[in-house]
């Protein structure tokens, strides 16, 4: 277990440095701009980056861990290499077709473009490829960078010209510098190298293995974001803005379980066919520690929530101290529903993996219309809490598929 341990957390602090450094700069700003902004305002720039986000699993199709997962198990650099290339290659034109079709229904060249820089999200299978070879510092420092920039142009928008597409279109440009600054460097130093030679055979085997997964995403940012979309229609932009702040805080921490999983995942997967013994006891080992961990982040959150609120947001968000406890205890089921969904990757239980998404999506938008229209933001939090632990508990605790991780 200790050589598993050192193997996991090297370069890791990198990593962390990056997350810790960038998500305080993001609070930073999100608190700027609320305090601008005003409460609704903040509530309809939320809604539109959470209508963003309904489409960026489309885009995604499924395909990173899944692309990890084979290029990890073929020994052939070549034919790990083809992989990549046309993985990246289908996520980007899936990224371009959604970026106009938004436009058709929205007519918002804001949200277009936001929507347009996701392709360049593709390159994040590069940044996988880093990471796995232990290559991905470099990253980090150069991301941070570019972030501090951003952060300044953020804060000179806000000042000059605060409007809700301004800010949407600068978010979008710093995805879209950050995404080619980081197929530069894995350019430069990779093993693996890209080809224009795109296979449509291998697009299209991958495609079908990754088509649940994308459904599934597409189904899991229902009861992810549809709350905030929900809110905005259902509520009012007051109510949108009021959530929307105490979800930004509460989800903050999930980004240390997000590093910690990513760093296991190759580990994992070589366990998982190499020593089995030891792939079940770092199973139960991450089930143990991501679980502790999110019930230490829920009670500090808990307890920390009136100052978290009044001192980021100010007394206009005082609404939000009680979503913001109540939403922490949600945010612990998301935690744990990270490492069950590379569980479900690694055993192919991708049919699993869509029905219990399904299971919370649905449950969610009947509680959401049932309990916003009389209790506003708190009805959304409430909704929150027991779809998540739908989607990552319950449906596990009826089928046979979950029974390894069950007992984990």
């Amino acid at each position: 277990m200790i050589k598993l341990l050192k193997l996991a957390q090297t370069n890791s602090f990198a990593l962390l440095f990056e997350k810790v450094f960038r998500l305080t700069l993001s609070i930073a700003i999100i608190s700027i701009m609320a305090k601008d902004f005003g409460v609704s305002l903040f509530g309809d720039f939320n809604s539109q980056i959470a209508l963003c986000t309904f489409f960026i699993p489309f885009a995604s199709l499924g395909l990173n861990k899944l692309v990890l997962k084979k290029m990890a198990l073929d020994e052939d650099i070549k034919k790990a290499q083809n992989i990549l290339s046309s993985a990246i290659a289908a996520r980007f034109i899936a990224g371009l077709l959604i970026s106009f079709i938004s436009f058709a229904f929205f007519q918002n060249y804001a949200i277009s473009f936001f929507l347009f820089t996701q392709s360049f999200l593709a390159f994040q299978l590069c940044e996988s490829v880093l990471q796995y070879e232990g290559k991905f510092k470099f990253v980090s420092y150069v991301r941070l960078l570019i972030t501090l920039l951003f952060t300044a142009i953020k804060l000179a928008v806000l000042k000059l010209y605060p409007t809700v597409d301004a800010m949407l279109i600068v978010f979008a440009f710093e995805i879209l510098i950050i995404e080619i600054t980081l197929l530069i460097i894995f350019k430069q130093s990779s093993s693996y190298r890209l080809s224009i030679r795109i296979n449509t055979t291998l697009i299209i085997s991958l495609l079908k293995s990754s088509l649940l997964l994308m459904i599934s995403g597409v189904v899991a940012t229902v009861y992810l974001k549809f709350d905030i979309i929900m809110l905005q229609y259902l509520g009012s932009s007051h109510e949108a803005g009021i959530y929307s702040a105490a979800a930004r805080i509460s989800e903050a921490w999930i980004f240390i379980p997000t590093i910690l999983l990513a760093r296991f995942y190759p580990v994992l997967l070589s366990l998982q066919s190499t020593n089995k013994e030891l792939y079940k006891v770092s199973l139960q080992y991450l089930m143990d520690k991501t679980f502790l961990f999110g019930l230490i982040a829920v009670f500090i959150i808990f307890l920390s929530a009136p100052l978290i609120i009044t001192g980021l947001y100010g007394e206009s968000f005082f609404e939000s101290i009680l979503i913001l406890q109540l939403h922490s205890l949600a945010t612990l089921f998301i935690a744990m529903r990270l490492l069950v969904s590379q569980w479900l990757i690694m055993n192919e239980g991708y049919m699993l993996s869509l029905l219990s998404h399904a299971a919370g999506a649905i449950l969610n938008v009947i509680l959401n219309y049932l309990l916003i229209s009389n209790y506003g933001a708190l009805g959304a939090t409430i909704a929150t809490i027991f779809s998540y632990f739908t989607a990552t508990y319950l449906c596990f605790f009826l089928t046979k598929k979950g029974r390894e991780i069950r007992s984990s």
